[in-house]
């Protein structure tokens, strides 16, 4: 059973350009110092809303009037597996199988946040996927330093090789892959120097349009304004507005 910690009904931020419907899945294996969403990161905590009484019958009644799911976290990908995709793939399926009657088509759009902590479950949902935000955490060799995990550079890098060939793949068919890579910049952590140089290394993999996110404190460790506000010269009343 897909362990979802909450949803919201309507977005316009978490696909850019369409009115989604978004489901933050509960857990992540990595701990970003910034995480606004700190608080659904153990896994083994269940989840508040029912796939099966509280998403599917809300999507029906919203067929034609939303644009798109997102699956977000957390780390989405946590609740697939390498085999067969796992309990995401099949609740993907599920909302990939509502047809719009107007036009005979999929009712919904399908949209993941990933920061690619297991290529290979991402690799499996890819291809379901129609739009993916990847987040692209720091320059190689700085991504311990965000997401306190050792060698969780090499492990993103992998993953967005891999978001990068099944776009390629994907390129001339009827179902284009559409990504945005995106970079939340810490300013505890990163420099400008470093942003420049993950701008960088992302060029040199043709990556010319990465999007460079601000920190949001609110929901953050209880650690972190403190911090933010010592790097960036605020007082605490201020970054915690």
């Amino acid at each position: 059973m897909l362990n979802i910690a909450g949803m919201s009904k309507l977005s316009t931020v978490d696909w850019p350009g369409n009115l989604s419907m978004t489901l933050f899945l509960q857990g992540c294996p990595w701990r970003c110092n910034y995480c606004h969403n700190s608080d659904i990161l153990d896994p083994s905590v269940p989840g508040e809303i029912s796939f099966e009484e509280d998403v599917l019958p809300f999507l029906e009644s919203r067929v034609g009037l939303l644009d798109a799911v997102v699956f977000s976290g957390g780390e989405p990908t946590l609740q697939s597996n390498d085999e067969d995709g796992g309990e995401l793939l099949q609740a993907i399926r599920r909302v990939r199988a509502f047809i719009d009657k107007t036009t005979g088509k999929p009712a919904f759009k399908i949209g993941l946040h990933s920061a690619g902590a297991y290529t290979n479950r991402l690799k499996i949902i890819l291809r379901e996927l129609d739009w993916i935000g990847f987040d692209v955490k720091a320059p190689v060799g700085m991504y311990d330093k965000i997401t306190n995990i050792k060698g969780s550079d090499l492990v993103g890098m992998r993953s967005l090789q891999t978001v990068l060939q099944e776009q390629e793949f994907r390129k001339n068919t009827d179902r284009p892959l559409s990504v945005t890579f995106r970079t939340t910049i810490d300013p505890t952590v990163m420099s400008n120097d470093d942003v420049k140089r993950l701008v960088k290394q992302l060029s040199e993999k043709g990556i010319d349009n990465l999007v460079l996110q601000d920190v949001r404190t609110i929901g953050s460790p209880a650690d972190y304004p403190a911090k933010f506000a010592k790097a960036t010269g605020q007082n605490i009343e201020e970054v915690m507005r």
